[in-house]
């Protein structure tokens, strides 16, 4: 049973790392088109602290309204999916078969300054639905990427990437996401 929990982690974190990277392609396209600075300014740098950053950068150096309006939409998505994956990763797990198939605990002192202990019975399908928000976020981030190329404000050739001629694999195994983000007007 501990294998299907190990995979369901490990896809999350696979999907998330495919988030980070497309955050950190922004940040670096912001940066003066800049891809070794953006590397080296988000080098170690926490994902909420990349988003923050991101943020600011975004709010700094774009006008576009319409970008704006996507962007903004779409980052609260990206924040809860940090904030999701650092609990499933950063949580011990046991198994309580046949009754409950897996506890996480992520024990955590309050703003109050208690200690709780916070047990959460779950199966591999919460694990499972948080990797495809991921993906699906992953895509939003992505596909902000390619309005900014495509409005000029952006060249991935001159962040030393290029432009896939189709989409990677896993945007392929999926429907396009139906999320605000990726309605264009």
């Amino acid at each position: 049973m501990t294998e299907y929990l190990h995979r369901a982690i490990g896809r999350m974190s696979v999907v998330f790392s495919q988030l980070e990277d497309y955050m950190r392609d922004l940040i670096c396209a912001l940066l003066a088109q800049d891809k070794r600075t953006g590397e080296i300014v988000t080098c170690g740098m926490k994902f909420s602290a990349m988003c923050n950053l991101a943020k600011s950068l975004f709010v700094h150096k774009v006008d576009d309204e319409e970008l704006r309006e996507f962007f903004s939409e779409l980052m609260p998505q990206v924040e809860h999916c940090g904030e999701g994956r650092n609990a499933y990763v950063h949580s011990s797990w046991y198994t309580q078969e046949p009754i409950i198939p897996y506890i996480r605990s992520k024990p955590k002192i309050g703003k109050d300054g208690h200690f709780r202990d916070n047990w959460q019975a779950m199966g591999c399908g919460e694990i499972n639905d948080l990797a495809d928000l991921i993906d699906e976020t992953a895509i939003g981030v992505f596909e902000l990427l390619m309005h900014m190329q495509h409005k000029g404000m952006i060249n991935f050739l001159a962040l030393g990437t290029t432009l896939p001629e189709e989409l990677p694999r896993h945007f392929k195994t999926r429907e396009k996401p139906t999320k605000p983000w990726t309605a264009t007007k």
